[in-house]
């Protein structure tokens, strides 16, 4: 499993600087990156998540681990709380760091709602 993971990687470092000796399509380095970071974001990303979801066994282990993960939310965003009032943080900048210690980032799908 480890061998066919690195392999895997290797595989794609390779892939990635035959990429860019070849320069296919002859389009500029910036503009390529965008298009590629626009395809993970938009597409395969989300349908990593969702073919992972449609394959998880629900049973009472999923709703074990919903609540743990609100609970660990509303601890967040209470602690969140506090912290930002303690420090008498203006009320927008608070709602942002409330929001930011509170849900974690996983996987970047939530980097398209940010920039989008």
């Amino acid at each position: 499993m480890i061998v066919e993971t690195l392999l895997q990687m290797m595989v794609l470092v390779v892939l990635g600087a035959a990429w860019r000796w070849l320069a296919p399509g002859r389009m500029p380095g910036g503009q390529l990156r965008n298009a590629i970071t626009e395809l993970v974001f938009y597409l395969l990303l989300p349908a990593l998540v969702l073919r992972v979801l449609w394959q998880a066994e629900l049973g009472w282990e999923s709703v074990r681990i919903s609540i743990v993960a609100g609970s660990g939310i509303l601890t967040a965003m209470g602690l969140s709380l506090l912290a930002c009032r303690s420090c008498r943080i203006a009320a927008p900048l608070g709602g942002a760091a409330i929001l930011a210690a509170s849900f974690g980032n996983f996987t970047y799908l939530g980097l398209p709602i940010l920039i989008g």
